[in-house]
């Protein structure tokens, strides 16, 4: 049997134990933002090339009933056909109306091609209460064509409000991305394929 590529804690397998095996090393645990000066350790030579991005604080960024780009980050590749693994926190609110949820959907875009979606989430519950939560995506993403090198992929989050009785709802009552506080980040960690 072939040593598995992303098998980073030497199980034989690849699990989301791999995934966070390897993010957790880069969260600065004092204020559990993404540390920007931790380097990366080269593993094989695995890993090719970090981006990452911390969210800047604002103010809070209200989510209505079309999708909208909540932000991104893009990457120049470093290596032909690489993977990324993907890690994105992000702090939301839900709406006080009931059965009204947050949808959040995660594309990448290659140069000036169409979007393609590659996850697609329902945050919140069916209650009508305010819950304050945070949503953590860790992934390794296969594109699903020929990268090159030096080529640019754009990670995009968008978000928007679903609402199952389709009421119309006022800027008081919607669900927002908490952009006024720490923890909202996106990292993102080329690696080589094998």
């Amino acid at each position: 049997m072939s040593k598995l590529v992303y098998d980073l804690n030497n199980d034989n397998k690849v699990t989301t134990a791999d995934v966070v095996y390897f993010a957790s090393a880069l969260i600065d645990k004092n204020n559990f933002n993404v540390d920007f000066n931790t380097q990366v350790t080269n593993v094989n030579g695995l890993f090719l090339k970090k981006v990452s991005k911390q969210i800047p604080i604002s103010s809070e960024h209200l989510i209505n009933n079309i999708h909208e780009t909540i932000t991104n980050l893009s990457i120049s590749t470093t290596g032909l056909n690489s993977s990324f693994l993907i890690n994105i926190n992000l702090n939301y609110l839900t709406s006080n109306i009931p059965d009204t949820y947050i949808n959040l959907e995660l594309y990448y875009q290659i140069g000036d091609e169409d979007e393609t979606k590659f996850a697609e989430t329902i945050l919140g519950s069916g209650n009508a209460i305010l819950l304050k939560n945070n949503f953590n995506y860790n992934n390794i993403i296969s594109v699903n064509r020929d990268v090159n090198i030096n080529e640019n992929i754009n990670f995009i989050v968008k978000s928007k409000y679903i609402n199952e009785n389709n009421i119309d709802i006022d800027d008081n009552s919607k669900p927002k991305i908490l952009l006024n506080t720490l923890g909202n980040s996106i990292s993102i960690l080329e690696m080589r394929d094998l």
